[in-house]
């Protein structure tokens, strides 16, 4: 059984059963500490299994963790914007021994968007320098906060609060000084999971739970649609009583019906002597609104995670342009945003506020923001034009024309 087979499987073992220390069955075992409870490891599994079972709640995390990995991420000089080499270049570049820098990325986004948080474990020697980085699942970290003050009287990160993880049956203390946990905002803060982020997922089981049902009616209305009507013998004798169907007519019409269908080998007209009456039983799937209801639900989804309804693939009649603008803000309105927050976080991890250099993530590269790259191109020219002639008729000094040229971040 495989990794995420075994979560799916609680749907059938429970997850009781699942979080049972003796369930060893492979290599599956679940973090239970002080501040874990059945509760918590119950809405993680949920919502690790909204993202495998429901295919629009995967199509719009993937749809972010692709387009997050998109980034340039790069470790520049803070005056020139140039890329620099330090030891923490290599580890951007390749984090671990066996994700790239882009598959790094596209996992540690996926437990943003599904958990509500990352957890970045940097592997260092003792008295040496980081020389690896790793993204933790989750579902395996949980953190120790109690015995310790209010977290508002707290001025650093409070000794007392221990990162622990689960793995193959072992629960292993993690240096905090190793950590960097990023994580949702939220509003519900208690005094034993202060640090613990929310998943976006929380706010959405509603919608989520729509989709689940609308798939399951139908995915019974094809599986178990039964007989398509009924055609019955609607001859009166004397009496003006209906005639009912003998064996041997009920067989005979109904392999005569059988040649009938929309093939090119059938029939698609009946013609017949007997007088029969058309009962129709089917259920007509577009008095429900299914669809409706999941493109409604899928639309909020889109909402709550910052992505533009535009951009998925069922969607008819959008136009290039209305795409090629979606995109744009899908990227300006959230990705930059959310990369320039996770940037900042790991500049903060690094201490590079008193280094001449820090780590930026970029997105200028792509084919969208071509356009934009072309515009700032044109004004650099004219800008310097401007202000070359303006400093060698001597109304600029050198200091004034550098400023100039800062205002668009050029020389810094």
């Amino acid at each position: 059984m495989g990794f995420f087979d075994k979560f799916k499987s609680v749907k059938k073992t429970g997850v009781a059963a699942v979080l049972n220390p003796g369930y060893k069955d492979g290599d599956f075992m679940f973090p239970l500490s002080p501040a874990n409870s059945l509760s918590w490891a119950s809405t993680e599994l949920t919502h690790l299994l909204n993202y495998l079972e429901v295919p629009e709640v995967a199509s719009i995390i993937n749809m972010k963790a692709r387009a997050f990995a998109n980034m340039k991420l790069q470790t520049v000089s803070k005056t020139t914007g140039l890329p620099v080499k330090v030891n923490e270049s290599r580890i951007l570049n390749n984090p671990n021994y066996f994700q790239s820098q882009k598959e790094f990325l596209m996992q540690t986004k996926l437990f943003q968007e599904i958990f509500g948080n990352e957890v970045l474990y940097f592997l260092r020697g003792v008295g040496m320098p980081v020389s690896d980085m790793f993204t933790l699942p989750p579902l395996f970290v949980d953190i120790d906060e109690m015995g310790r003050q209010p977290y508002w009287l707290e001025r650093d990160f409070p000794e007392a609060v221990k990162y622990h993880i689960e793995w193959n049956g072992q629960r292993m203390a993690l240096n905090t000084d190793d950590i960097c946990h990023i994580n949702n905002a939220k509003v519900k803060i208690l005094p034993d999971d202060v640090y613990w982020g929310e998943s976006v997922m929380k706010a959405l089981q509603a919608p989520i739970s729509n989709i689940r049902a609308a798939y399951e009616a139908r995915n019974v209305l094809i599986e178990n649609r039964g007989a398509l009507g009924i055609l019955s013998n609607n001859s009166a004798d004397g009496m003006g009583a209906t005639i009912p169907l003998d064996g041997e007519e009920k067989t005979s019409l109904q392999n005569d019906f059988k040649k009938y269908g929309v093939t090119k080998k059938q029939w698609q007209i009946i013609i017949t002597s007997l007088n029969l009456k058309w009962q129709q039983m089917s259920i007509d799937a577009d008095k429900l609104k299914l669809f409706e209801e999941v493109k409604a639900d899928t639309e909020q989804i889109c909402d709550a995670y910052g992505v533009p309804f535009e951009l998925l693939s069922n969607q008819k009649g959008t136009t290039f342009e209305n795409r090629k603008n979606a995109e744009k803000m899908f990227y300006t309105g959230t990705i930059i945003p959310e990369a320039e927050e996770w940037a900042g976080a790991i500049n903060r991890k690094w201490d590079t506020e008193g280094k001449s250099w820090e780590v930026r993530a970029t997105f200028e590269h792509l084919d969208i923001f071509s356009e934009n790259q072309r515009e700032r191109a044109q004004s650099i020219a004219v800008l310097i034009n401007g202000l070359s002639k303006a400093f060698t008729d001597g109304v600029l000094t050198v200091d004034e024309y550098k400023k100039e040229l800062q205002k668009l971040k050029i020389g810094m």
